[in-house]
This record gives C-alpha cells, sequence and structure tokens, in this order.
C-alpha cells in the first residue's frame, strides 16, 4: 500500500502559515512590546530600551505553528504503520528521544505494526538530541507549548538597521528601503530601561553640487528564543523556519527511500 500525503503535507502546510501569521502579527504590533528611546547616560547621548510584556496570543500563534509541525511528523507514523500493512493504535507517532538508546526502545513502541526496514530508515534519520537536532528541537519546543501557555521569547535589540534619505534635486526627502544587520552571537534579554547602544548622528555626505544622502543607524529589536528552549538566543522565526525545512526535507528523504508513491496512487 502507498503512503497517503495528504494529511502530512497540510500539516507542514499549516504550521507555515501559523509561522507567516506569527511574523505579521510581530511586524504589526512589535514597537508596543519594544522600543527605543532617545537619552543621554553620563553626558553622552545613548538609547534606551524600553520594554513591556510579550501579548499572550503572540507564543500562542508560535506554539500553533510548532505544535502543527509535530502532528505532521505523527501523521507520517500513522501512514508508515499502515502502509507496512499494520494496525496503528493511540500510542502510534513519530519516535523523538534525547539518545540513541532512547530513540531505540522510541521507534519499538511507536511504531508498533511497522517492518523491520521502515524502522530502519527511520532511525537512519537519527532523531535525537546529538543527531537531528531539528527533530529533538520540534519535540520540546511542542511538550513546552502543551504544559504553558508562554512558550520562553524575548525581545532583544540585536540587529541594526541602516535608513537613508536623498538630498538635493526632485528627490530630495526620498528615503531607501532600510537595510538590516544581524548582530554576531546570540540575542540577550534586554531590561526595560537597559541602555542598548550609543547614539550616533546621522551621517550626511554631499557633494559640490548639493546632491548626496543622508544615513541613519538605529539598533532593531528581534524576537529571540529564551534561557530553556534548544534553540535559546536564537531569532524566533530563522529558527523555527530553519527547523521545519529540515525536518520536512528528512521526510522527504525518507519517503523517497521507501519508494512510497504520493496519495495511494
Amino acid at each position: 500500500m502507498g503512503l497517503m500525503r495528504e494529511g502530512i503535507d497540510a500539516k507542514f502546510a499549516r504550521a507555515r502559515h501559523h509561522l507567516e501569521q506569527f511574523n505579521s502579527v510581530v511586524a504589526a504590533e512589535g514597537t508596543s512590546v519594544a522600543s527605543l528611546e532617545a537619552d543621554v547616560e553620563d553626558g553622552a547621548p545613548v538609547w534606551r530600551a524600553r520594554m513591556r510584556d510579550l501579548p499572550a496570543h503572540w507564543p500562542v500563534i508560535l506554539g500553533d505553528a510548532v505544535h502543527n509541525a509535530r502532528s505532521a511528523l505523527d501523521h507520517l507514523a500513522w501512514q508508515l504503520v499502515v502502509k507496512d500493512g499494520g494496525n496503528p493504535s493511540r500510542r502510534t507517532q513519530f519516535p523523538i528521544a534525547g539518545t540513541p538508546a532512547d530513540l531505540a526502545k522510541r521507534v519499538k513502541n511507536d511504531l508498533s505494526g511497522c517492518s523491520l526496514t521502515t524502522k530502519n530508515r527511520v532511525r537512519q534519520l537519527q532523531p535525537f538530541k546529538d543527531g537531528t537536532h531539528s527533530f529533538w528541537a520540534l519535540n520540546e519546543l511542542d511538550n513546552w507549548d502543551k504544559h504553558r501557555l508562554l512558550l520562553p521569547v524575548f525581545a532583544s535589540p540585536h540587529h541594526l538597521t541602516l535608513s537613508t534619505t536623498l538630498i538635493g534635486g526632485d528627490e530630495d526627502g526620498e528615503s531607501g528601503p532600510p537595510i538590516s544587520f544581524r548582530g554576531a552571537g546570540l540575542a540577550e534579554p534586554t531590561a526595560d530601561g537597559q541602555v542598548v547602544a550609543p547614539r550616533q548622528e546621522p551621517l550626511v555626505a554631499i557633494d559640490a553640487d548639493g546632491w548626496g544622502f543622508m544615513t541613519d543607524a538605529i539598533p532593531s529589536f528581534v524576537l529571540a528564543f529564551g534561557e530553556g528552549s534548544p534553540y535559546e538566543g536564537e531569532e524566533v522565526s530563522t529558527a523555527v523556519i530553519r527547523m521545519i525545512d529540515e525536518i520536512q526535507e528528512a521526510v522527504e528523504n525518507l519517503v523517497s527511500t521507501l519508494h512510497a508513491p504520493r496519495d495511494g496512487s
């Protein structure tokens, strides 16, 4: 019997939809959570962070993205058992573990009814902590979301955004698209009132004919995973989309090696 892909693909698509929704909400409401205040400290101009609590619906939407990705794997497990002629049960799920030894036990229990070939193929994906990290990370995030309202995330001024304004002629005052530069290392939590960067005067460059540009560099906030997360300090959206991409690619490779046709054809 072939592998029915409809539920698997639909769950991955739904995960991506929720992540896009999350990004849109953060972009629209971000300034209500984290903003910059021009200030002076010890006689020097600085940028000071003004931080407020994250809206409860942000992590809820993110949790929906995570859960749908995990559900896609459980749909896969169910279909693997059916494909091999077994009978799925309430215990059927895609095995993810902390160690290779634990994975061997999970494969035996979670994929009961699958052939030895299928079980070996799943083990080769190495869905454990020090193997294919994205599988373990997904499981950790999903378990966190099941038992807590809020996934551990925080805002941090980890990027630098450059904005350029043209000077001279008919285009005087027009702004080009902002350019964001990612900060080095991992983001760290920021306290309300914390000084996050020196405040520089905009750079102005004008030629002899009066044409030129003005460039301003201002810290910009990102939403990052907090302490206890498998992606601690990483930007939320970047980490989650990478996780989903890696898992979906592994699933495609698994299906390909098992020669499973799409939609039971």
